[in-house]
């Protein structure tokens, strides 16, 4: 999996809300990915889609878990955009439609205009990000 972040150019974080937050396994992954943890920083200046996913109406603590912890030493870039999926079960039940007037459209809509971001920074950050993880070796751990 290590190799797969390194080659890959940006990365999508669908959370489950796990008792109010993250689960240990993804909190696992952020820290196996930080610096000095994976001979590097396979994240390192590639822009992130944070998802946050409730069985309920919560889903938000997933997002503000991941934005808040997991870029200092990864060095991840989070788009200033997310989305929260809420009733999951009911969201996964509608047919892809986002253009329709309803709040499981409207999640639809920020699902679509989030990846689209997310290929854009990509690309745009491609041509820069080996001279940023160089510049983050100066102060790997954001001091």
């Amino acid at each position: 999996m290590l190799s797969q972040l390194y080659a890959c150019d940006a990365v999508v974080f669908i959370a489950p809300e796990w008792g109010g937050m993250i689960p240990p396994a993804l909190v696992n992954l952020l820290l196996l990915t930080a610096n000095g943890s994976a001979n590097g920083l396979p994240l390192g200046h590639k822009p992130a889609f944070a998802i946050g996913v409730s069985s309920s109406g919560g889903g938000s603590n997933p997002i503000s878990l991941l934005k808040g912890y997991a870029a200092k030493n990864s060095q991840l870039m989070w788009l200033p955009l997310h989305a929260i999926i809420q009733n999951v079960d009911d969201f996964l039940a509608q047919a892809l439609d986002p253009q329709l007037d309803n709040r499981f459209s409207q999640v639809q809509s920020r699902l679509l205009v989030g990846l689209k971001s997310l290929t854009i920074y990509a690309k745009q950050l491609a041509s820069v990000r080996e001279e940023l993880v160089e510049l983050s070796k100066i102060h790997p751990f954001g001091q």
